[in-house]
């Protein structure tokens, strides 16, 4: 099946590309690795603030998952504080861990989650990209 060229891009000297549509004649360079680096450093300028805001609300919320999960474990409504000389190393210790295990886990989820949201609107990860040598 032969391709009919309406436009006379081909009789003018201009490629065209697979799918039919003429290749633009004077396509722009590639952006240097400077100008992608700026452009990255810009992004995550921009994306601090909001990361920021969202990992304040993420310590309030992993404060009354936290809360939450130690009343149902039937331990109050706090863990002890670790200076409470009533409290067993236990209570103490495992009051710490789970409420460790809580935060970290909620300010990776707003972190990852957040950085996810910059990449599908900007089209760049606002963190590393190559893994760390081990």
């Amino acid at each position: 099946m032969q391709r009919t060229d309406p436009a006379g891009a081909e009789r003018r000297g201009i490629p065209r590309l697979d799918n039919g549509i003429a290749a633009d004649p004077y396509p722009a360079p590639p952006p240097s690795a400077t100008d992608l680096e700026r452009s990255r450093r810009v992004i995550r300028l921009v994306a601090k603030p909001p990361t920021a805001m969202l990992a304040a609300l993420a310590g309030l919320v992993a404060g009354k998952v936290f809360d939450s999960i130690w009343a149902r474990l039937g331990r109050g409504e706090h863990p002890p504080e670790a200076d409470d000389k009533n409290a067993g190393w236990a209570a103490v210790l495992g009051g710490a861990l789970l409420q460790g295990a809580v935060y970290a886990a909620v300010q990776a989820a707003v972190k990852r989650g957040s950085a996810t949201a910059v990449e599908k609107a900007t089209g760049t990860w606002p963190g590393p990209t190559e893994a760390a040598a081990g």
